[in-house]
C-alpha cells in the first residue's frame, strides 16, 4: 500500500506539473462556424480528465485521434509544433544560456550562431569566442604559445566590437593548422647569430631571449628579435657547458669542476659549488631541488632557497648539498629531474633511474652498444641518444626499449622530444626530426658546418647551437610566402 501510495503520489506531482506548463501556451481553434465551442459532454470529460493518470491520459488522447480524419490530424499537430520547439536558450537566465553553449567546440559554436539572432547575441555578448580561445589555450600547448605571440591582437581585439573574437579565433586556428603542417614537412625560415665563442655548447630559451654558455668561458643573453647580445656573464675559468634559467637566476656548470649560481638581471655571481672534481656536464633545476652530474662519475642533489633581503630587486640563495648517486663506472653525461624520478645516463653504456626524494637507485637500463651522450625525461618517456649513433625511446616505468631510431651518421649528441616529434643533433652537422609516435623519420635541417652540441624547440621553432659558433634559428610560424 505503501509503494501504490507513493506512486501516486509520483504520478499527481507529474500531471500536476505538465498541466501548470502546458497551460501557458493558447492554442488556435479549428476553423469553421462554432468550432470553438465544446460540447457539455466533452467539457465534463476534460474536467475529469485532469485528474486521470499520465498513462491513461495518453491512452485517451491517442485512441481519439484514431478516430479523427487525416486533415484533423494536421491541425492538432500544427497546433501542438510551436509547444515542442520550444527555444530553451533564451528562455533561460542569461548565464545558464551561457555555460550551456560554453560546453560547444568551435564548429558547433558557429552553427549556434545561425540559429537566429537571439543565440548569435548570447554568444557575442558574452564572449564565448574569447573564452573558447582561453579555453583551447588552457588545454594545449600551441594555443598558449599561439596566445602569447598574438598579444596585440588580444589587446586589439579586447578594444573592438565583440564580434571582433570570432575572427581572431579563426586567425589563430588557421595559423596553428599551417605551423603544424609546416612541422610536418620541414618548411621554415632561417636565421643565424654569429657568437663569437669558440663554439656554442649549451643554450636555453624563452619569448624574448636565448641565453647561451660557450668555449670562451661566458654565458650570453641574446635578443632573440633582434640577435644581438645584450649581456655576458663572465667569471667561470673553463667551458660553459651547461645551464638553465628561470625569471630570476641563472645556474651553470663548467669544465672548471664549478657550479654557479646568478642574478639574471644584474649579472652578479651568488654561488659557487665546488663539491665535483671535474667537469660539470650536465645540470637541471626543479622547483628547489638542483642536480647535476660530472666526468667525475657522480650525481649530486642540492638544495637552492632563496634568502629575504632588504632591497626588492635584490636575490641571495642559500644552497645546501643534499646527497650523492653513486653507481655509474663512467663520466655521467646528462641528468633530468621531476618530483617522481632523476635520471642520469653515462659513458658506462646505462641509464639509472633514482627515487627523487630517497635518492635510492630504482633501475637500470641497458640497449645502447656505446656510450650515452644525452636523454631527455618527461611524463612516462624517456629518449637518449648514443655514440652508437642511435636514438632510443624508453618506459621510464618498466625499462622497456620501446623503438630504436637510426638516420645520424655519427655521435647523437643533443635530443628533445614531446608527445608529437624528436629532435635531435648529432656530430654529423645534423639537426633531425622525427615522429614520436612512430618513430619515422622526416627530415633534417643542414646549416651548421661542425658539430651540433644543443638543441630546444617549442611549438614554433627550434633552436640550435653548434661548435661552428653559431646558434640557429628554424622558424616554422613566420615562413615567407
Amino acid at each position: 500500500q505503501t509503494g501504490t501510495f507513493v506512486e501516486q503520489q509520483q504520478r499527481q506531482h507529474h500531471n500536476a506539473r505538465g498541466h501548470a506548463t502546458m497551460a501557458q501556451y493558447s492554442f488556435p481553434s479549428s476553423e469553421g462556424d462554432g468550432a470553438s465551442t465544446v460540447p457539455a459532454e466533452a467539457a465534463a470529460l476534460v474536467a475529469r480528465f485532469g485528474a486521470w493518470p499520465s498513462d491513461q491520459q495518453i491512452t485517451t488522447v491517442l485512441s481519439l485521434l484514431s478516430h479523427m480524419d487525416y486533415h484533423d490530424v494536421v491541425q492538432v499537430s500544427t497546433a501542438l509544433a510551436p509547444v515542442l520547439r520550444r527555444d530553451f536558450i533564451t528562455g533561460l537566465p542569461a548565464e545558464l544560456a551561457e555555460k550551456i553553449l560554453s560546453f560547444l567546440d568551435e564548429k558547433d559554436l558557429c552553427h549556434a550562431e545561425l540559429v537566429c539572432r537571439a543565440w548569435k547575441l548570447i554568444i557575442e555578448n558574452n564572449l564565448l569566442w574569447k573564452k573558447m580561445v582561453d579555453r583551447r589555450a588552457g588545454d594545449e600547448r600551441i594555443w598558449r604559445q599561439m596566445r602569447r605571440h598574438r598579444a596585440a591582437d588580444l589587446e586589439a581585439a579586447a578594444t573592438a566590437d565583440r564580434a571582433s573574437w570570432k575572427n581572431l579565433y579563426g586567425r589563430f586556428h588557421q595559423d596553428i593548422a599551417r605551423v603544424r603542417h609546416n612541422w610536418r614537412t620541414g618548411r621554415c625560415k632561417k636565421s643565424v647569430i654569429e657568437c663569437q665563442g669558440n663554439g656554442i655548447y649549451c643554450l636555453q630559451y624563452d619569448d624574448t631571449k636565448i641565453v647561451s654558455g660557450s668555449r670562451d668561458n661566458t654565458i650570453k643573453i641574446w635578443d632573440i628579435k633582434t640577435a644581438t647580445c645584450v649581456q655576458t656573464f663572465a667569471g667561470h675559468s673553463g667551458s660553459v657547458l651547461c645551464l638553465q634559467f628561470d625569471e630570476h637566476k641563472i645556474v651553470s656548470g663548467s669544465s672548471d669542476s664549478t657550479v654557479r649560481l646568478w642574478d639574471l638581471k644584474s649579472g652578479k655571481c651568488l654561488e659557487i659549488l665546488k663539491r665535483h672534481t671535474q667537469s660539470v656536464l650536465h645540470l637541471r633545476v626543479c622547483g628547489s631541488r638542483l642536480v647535476t652530474c660530472s666526468k667525475d662519475k657522480s650525481v649530486m642533489v642540492w638544495d637552492i632557497q632563496e634568502l629575504p633581503t632588504s632591497t626588492p630587486d635584490a636575490r641571495e640563495y642559500r644552497v645546501t648539498h643534499v646527497r650523492n648517486l653513486l653507481g655509474h663506472k663512467a663520466a655521467v653525461n646528462v641528468v633530468e629531474v621531476d618530483e617522481r624520478f632523476i635520471v642520469s645516463a653515462s659513458g658506462d653504456r646505462t641509464i639509472k633511474v633514482w627515487d627523487t626524494e630517497s635518492g635510492n637507485l630504482l633501475k637500470t637500463l641497458e640497449n645502447h652498444n656505446r656510450g650515452i651522450a644525452c636523454l631527455q625525461y618527461q611524463g612516462d618517456y624517456i629518449v637518449s641518444g648514443s655514440s652508437d649513433k642511435t636514438i632510443k625511446v624508453w618506459d621510464v616505468h618498466d625499462g622497456q626499449c620501446l623503438r630504436t631510431l637510426a638516420g645520424h651518421t655519427e655521435l647523437v649528441r643533443c635530443v628533445r622530444f614531446n608527445k608529437e616529434f624528436i629532435v635531435s643533433g648529432s656530430y654529423d652537422n645534423k639537426v633531425r626530426v622525427w615522429d614520436f609516435q612512430t618513430g619515422d623519420h622526416l627530415y633534417q635541417l643542414e646549416g651548421h658546418s661542425n658539430r651540433v652540441f644543443r638543441v630546444q624547440f617549442d611549438s614554433f621553432k627550434i633552436i640550435s647551437s653548434s661548435q661552428d659558433d653559431h646558434i640557429r634559428i628554424w622558424d616554422f610560424l613566420d615562413v615567407d610566402g
